[in-house]
């Protein structure tokens, strides 16, 4: 799972046209190996930030790279910070590249974005539990093929309009399965040829889905941790209850998880029920709230996991939490083309986040998924 969170990629195709008066507006840096272009920023008054602030961005706000909740999805094309460039009107390799750009009016990109994308790219879990009728041959109602970015993942190529998918989607429409996601496993068999033989099994009347997409980020964000903060106390009288379940971040279900830096191998609150306690405390105004997806860093000061339980059972409970990082949620036309196009100052992508994020994932992940 970790190998093919870290090889799955998006690959996405851009123009744009220019004259002798005006500038892309990109900062590049070449790889090593001299077969790519890195992104490392977009400046302000560039066609590349004039591309991303065009009417087809909001226009799309509409449609699948959009959640019901605003989030952003990462095959939106725009130019972002970490995109690689790997070919320019057909050109490849850097110096043959960097010509294009200073020669030709029309300028063809095709951009690689990836999954664990740096500055840009957060990776979105989730898990479908999806029942058919086999008596009557019922379809799963997806298209698939193997990847080709060499994750050995599954890309979904088409929901049907009828079958066991579409269900899903009408029931859980923030946790839909869409056209470009990836299925990382089925039943928990993983690669696409297991995947697959697991898929076509006529027998089958349920089966378990692992499938990731990527969220865009403004820039910058990824990079700084949201400070913690402190909940409560809360006071249990005459019986009460919490009405909080934690659990590790990537604990099954997963419904609809965001892996940030940090976070991948923590304790997080996955629920508050409503009508207890710390629902009512989020019900306060101007208090800091309790919030699915918060990171638990202590609980009556004991940061120890392994004890969370048992302090959570006090009569008495005060929690420390890392609140969930801030997705951008587009709700006017300018908040749309702000979280597509990301800030557009030049910032450094940070390494050594993208490093603890891998070391993350790879404990968390291996053991759990």
């Amino acid at each position: 799972v970790v190998a093919a969170l870290s090889q799955i990629e998006a690959t996405l195709e851009m123009q744009l046209q220019k004259d002798d008066s005006s500038r892309i507006g990109m900062q590049l840096a070449a790889s090593k190996d001299g077969r790519v272009l890195q992104i490392c920023s977009i400046a302000s008054g560039g066609l590349a930030e004039e591309y991303n602030c065009r009417d087809e961005v909001t226009s799309r706000s509409e449609s699948s790279h959009f959640s019901p909740a605003g989030i952003t999805w990462w095959d939106l094309p725009v130019f972002r910070q970490s995109d690689i460039i790997t070919a320019v009107n057909g050109k490849v390799g850097d110096v043959d590249m960097m010509n294009e750009l200073k020669s030709s009016g029309s300028l063809d990109f095709v951009v690689k974005r990836k999954l664990r994308g740096g500055a840009s790219v957060l990776p979105w879990l989730c898990q479908a539990e999806l029942r058919r009728n086999c008596s009557n041959g019922e379809k799963w109602g997806c298209g698939f093929r193997p990847s080709q970015d060499g994750s050995d993942t599954l890309e979904v190529l088409q929901v049907h309009d009828d079958g066991v998918v579409a269900r899903w989607n009408e029931a859980h429409q923030e946790l839909a399965i869409k056209v470009g996601d990836r299925i990382v496993a089925v039943d928990q068999n993983f690669g696409s040829e297991h995947m697959l033989n697991a898929l076509q099994d006529a027998a089958a009347q349920t089966s378990s889905w692992l499938f990731t997409r990527g969220v865009l980020t403004p820039s910058g964000t990824i990079e700084s941790a949201p400070e913690e903060v402190v909940c409560g106390p809360f006071d249990k009288t005459s019986g009460q209850k919490l009405g909080i379940r934690i659990g590790r971040c990537l604990d099954t279900p997963l419904k609809g998880v965001l892996l940030e830096p940090q976070c991948a191998g923590s304790t997080v609150v996955k629920e508050v029920v409503s009508t207890f306690l710390v629902d009512q405390w989020n019900q306060r105004p101007g208090v800091s709230k309790v919030e699915a997806g918060a990171v638990v860093v202590a609980v009556n000061g004991c940061e120890d996991p392994s004890l969370f339980a048992s302090e959570l059972s006090k009569p008495s409970v005060k929690i420390r939490l890392r609140p969930p990082r801030v997705v951008f949620k587009a709700n006017s036309k300018s908040d749309a083309v702000s979280a597509a196009a990301g800030h557009a100052a030049a910032t450094q992508t940070s390494e050594s986040a993208a490093t603890n994020f891998d070391d993350e994932l790879r404990e968390s992940l291996a053991t759990r998924l």
